[in-house]
This record gives structure tokens, C-alpha cells and sequence, in this order.
């Protein structure tokens, strides 16, 4: 498996079927009339887990402060259906930077009956962690919506990242954060090109940071599968490092919608 351990061009397919098989977890944040060129606007980015079967939208609360103060009309899109964000109720955790809404009962009010979530907490036995991270989200440079010229659907883009151990000149005010490493000139971006410029941090924001998995099936045969370990919170694009807060304090979060 030590081939994987090191990223090229030549062992890049497994990222490419993870973000397919995975990308419909990810939720694209967008505002109307925010640019009156286009019909809507990327700016942030957000991920569906399950919590004893129940879904739940995890995102940054900046992205929701901005959603509800910033934009007049916004909403979050979810298996293609537009979901407007003035019906969604937000626990919040400032410290760390986090918004959890319960999506049961609004994905019902809006007939939607299929959605793709992961896990919050996934015990995926037989598997090794792989040393990279995958960052999902909708870029915002990317995310500017017009009907009138075929652009309708949010695209999603996927930067991969390392676990950074260094210091970083001004530190995170987050509480607990954890950072990860990523270069913008030699970027793995399996959505968009096999290497080239990593996509805007802008809109990233509440995306998941999702750990990549491994296990051997087979002689030279491999499964992959990836766990949600944090939701992207901030970025230092100057010193190539991002800024993540756990998943294990969403738990909190989530309990409070609990009766």
C-alpha cells in the first residue's frame, strides 16, 4: 500500500471515484441577488452527516452569519432542490466556529425523500489512514450560477492536503483547531485537473475535510473509502495551511436538537 503513501499523477484514480462516490454529501451555500450578473452566488460550502440515522447540515458559522445578515436571500441546494436558509434553524458554536441544522423534517417539507449522507462517527475496520486529507467544497470563483449561459449546477472542487505539524505566524483564534498543509503550484485538484492551481479558499469555508482510507482486498488489489474528521473553518493561503475544528465536537451540536 506504500504506493499510495506518495500522490502523482499516476496513482490519482482512487481520489478521482472517492470525490464521485462521495461528492453528493458536500452542500453548496448560494445568495441571490448578491451579483446582478449572475443568478447566484457560491460562498460557502457544507456537509450532510447522520447521527443515529438522522441527517444533520454541518458548516461554519461565519458561512451561516453570512447567510442570514450578509445576503437578502439565500439557501443551500440539496440533491438539485433549492432549500431557502430563513427555514433552517442553526445551533451554533462560536468558539470553534461551527453550525449544525437537523434536516429531517425541513428535507420533508421540501418533498425531498433521497439525500446521500456520511457518518459523523465511522468505525471502518481493516482500514489504514492514508497521510493526505481531502478538503470538498464550492469554490466561490467557480460558483457563479447563470441560467441564460448553461451554468446552473454548483461545481464542486476538492483540494488535498497534509497534516501540518509547523507553527503559522498568527495562530488560529479557534478553539482546538487543527491545521493541514496544501501547495498551490503543485495541487492535486482530481475534480477539476490532475495537477494544477488549487481552487479559491473563498466558499471552501464549512466544507468537509474528509481522511483518506485503504484496505487491501486482494493481491494488488485495494478498496478505498474516506471518514469525515473536521469541517474547513479558515484559511492562511500565504502560508499554504488551513484551518479545521474536530467532528467530535459536533456531537454537542447535534444533541441539542435532540427532545
Amino acid at each position: 500500500m506504500t504506493e499510495f503513501y506518495e500522490l502523482n499523477p499516476e496513482n490519482l484514480e482512487f481520489i478521482d471515484n472517492l470525490v464521485e462516490r462521495w461528492q453528493k454529501v458536500v452542500v453548496a451555500f448560494l445568495a441571490y441577488g448578491a451579483d446582478r450578473k449572475v443568478d447566484a452566488s457560491g460562498f460557502g460550502s457544507g456537509v450532510i452527516v447522520n447521527v443515529d440515522s438522522i441527517p444533520y447540515l454541518i458548516t461554519a458559522k461565519h458561512v451561516v452569519d453570512d447567510a442570514l445578515n450578509k445576503y437578502k436571500c439565500s439557501s443551500i441546494v440539496v440533491n438539485g432542490t433549492n432549500i431557502l436558509l430563513e427555514h433552517v434553524a442553526f445551533a451554533t458554536d462560536e468558539k470553534r466556529d461551527l453550525a449544525v441544522a437537523r434536516l429531517d423534517y425541513v428535507l420533508a417539507r421540501n418533498g425531498i425523500d433521497r439525500y446521500t449522507s456520511v457518518p459523523l462517527i465511522d468505525e471502518q475496520l481493516g482500514y489504514s489512514k492514508l497521510p493526505y486529507q481531502l478538503v470538498m467544497g464550492f469554490p466561490a470563483n467557480k460558483n457563479k450560477l447563470k441560467v441564460q449561459y448553461g451554468k446552473s449546477t454548483p461545481e464542486l472542487l476538492s483540494i488535498t492536503a497534509e497534516k501540518f505539524d509547523g507553527t503559522i505566524k498568527t495562530p488560529s483564534p479557534i478553539v482546538d483547531p487543527f491545521y493541514i498543509k496544501f501547495s498551490d503550484k503543485k495541487q492535486i485538484d482530481t475534480y477539476n485537473n490532475r495537477i494544477g492551481v488549487a481552487p479559491k479558499l473563498k466558499g471552501m469555508s464549512g466544507g468537509p475535510i474528509m481522511g483518506l482510507l485503504v484496505k487491501p482486498t486482494g493481491l494488488n488489489q485495494y478498496h478505498f473509502s474516506m471518514e469525515c474528521v473536521g469541517i474547513l473553518v479558515e484559511g492562511y493561503p500565504k502560508q499554504k495551511c488551513l484551518v479545521g475544528s474536530h467532528i467530535n465536537a459536533i456531537l454537542d451540536l447535534c444533541n441539542q436538537f435532540v427532545s
